[in-house]
């Protein structure tokens, strides 16, 4: 990925008065600087600001017009400036730039930013996790009885329902009948919900039981619901 941005021959960084500000950045440019972080962070914080006054909603943004700095950071920022959709390039470099920055952000960096982002777009942050839950029942419910089992103290392993249906077949446990396999799988879904598949600790984990696949056993939903931890 070529990079107008970056010049292999900089000069060492050499501070002055202006530095911490937009002019400092330009004075780094001119001379062929490195940058110093004080106008790193104040070209940050104009660009921002500059991003701010020319945001064009997307649904209002033009075809992009292909120049010699797509396929870099700049540009990307050169078809926001103009109101254009981004060109492929460049979509390619911005995930590559965020992938980049989100591995090297430390836990906490990752963790306040996530946070501040579900606080400041609640509505978006429902969609979103509504989203991947639908699309991803199986990952949700495989992480649901990890942290139940972790908050019992209780052995785990990780298995899926296919597993699990193919060691001990389609029959419910409790009642001996037959388990709808396509039928929804909790009670907020269409009707039908009640013979449809859930997996059973036969032992409870609050009774001491674990969450290997030993102790899982296939089940209805309404069964299970009724059973509870007995």
């Amino acid at each position: 990925m070529n990079d107008n941005n970056v010049n292999t021959q900089k000069l060492p960084v050499v501070t002055r008065p202006q530095c911490g500000t937009r002019a400092g950045h330009i004075q780094h440019y001119k001379k062929k600087e490195e940058y110093c972080d004080p106008c790193k962070q104040a070209n940050r914080e104009y660009q921002a600001e500059a991003r701010k006054k020319k945001w064009v909603p997307f649904e209002e943004r033009v075809s992009p017009t292909i120049r010699p700095s797509c396929g870099s950071s700049r540009g990307s920022d050169l078809h926001a400036y103009h109101g254009e959709v981004s060109c492929e390039t460049c979509l390619e470099a911005g995930k590559e730039r965020h992938k980049n920055r989100y591995s090297k952000a430390t836990p906490e960096q990752k963790w306040s930013r996530n946070s501040k982002w579900r606080v400041e777009n609640p509505e978006l942050y429902k969609a979103s996790d509504k989203k991947y839950r639908d699309a991803n029942p199986e990952k949700v419910a495989a992480k649901n009885r990890k942290r139940r089992a972790w908050r019992a103290g209780a052995a785990s392993e990780h298995y899926t329902s296919a597993e699990i249906v193919e060691k001990y077949g389609s029959i419910c446990h409790i009642c001996n009948e037959e388990i709808d396999l396509k039928a929804p799988r909790h009670p907020r879904y269409k009707e039908g919900w009640e013979k449809g598949l859930h997996l059973d600790h036969v032992i409870a984990l609050s009774k001491g039981g674990t969450d290997l696949i030993e102790n899982i056993r296939p089940t209805h939903v309404l069964c299970n619901i009724k059973k509870g931890t007995k």
